[in-house]
């Protein structure tokens, strides 16, 4: 009963985080942009063999909030860059067209197939901008699915998703 009670009240605490406004994402973004420069050498080398945590089918996940298994080691470099920005994870996969696409998760909110999510991602190999869809990050349409990938800068984009 006590850990449903400490898993409900996570829920409740996670699902009350305020989203990020895209100009608030933008100004990380360019004020790390040599962070983000070095999370995308490093991450894409790392890629380039496989991984001793979250590895599958050319992919991985490096999160430094997971606790370790012994044998896992934490990366010191990127911890200390994944905090200068912000977040705590970030996902390699090798793409079909591109050996490196990477995916930053900045925030997520929802429960049973609704909600958002604000990523950086790095190399996305179909982006869908927003004025290709007919509208703007300030206007964006109130319902339905909205997805899109806007271009910050070097093969990095702003990602959001909302159903």
């Amino acid at each position: 009963m006590k850990r449903l009670f400490i898993l409900l009240l996570s829920f409740i605490t996670i699902g009350c985080e305020k989203p990020p406004s895209f100009q608030e994402m933008k100004m990380n973004f360019e004020q790390n942009k040599r962070t983000f420069s070095e999370l995308q050498s490093f991450v894409c080398e790392m890629g380039k063999v496989a991984q001793p945590f979250r590895y599958f089918d050319g992919s991985f996940v490096y999160s430094m909030s997971v606790p370790k298994r012994e044998n896992v080691p934490t990366i010191q470099y990127l911890d200390e860059r994944l905090s200068k920005i912000g977040v705590t994870s970030i996902g390699f996969k090798k793409g079909e067209n591109v050996n490196c696409t990477l995916s930053i998760q900045q925030y997520v909110a929802g429960f049973a197939g609704s909600g958002v999510s604000y990523d950086y991602k790095y190399n996305v190999e179909n982006p869908n901008t927003p004025s290709e869809q007919g509208f703007t990050l300030e206007r964006l349409p109130e319902k339905g699915l909205v997805r899109f990938d806007e271009p910050l800068a070097n093969g990095w984009y702003l990602s959001f998703y909302s159903n």
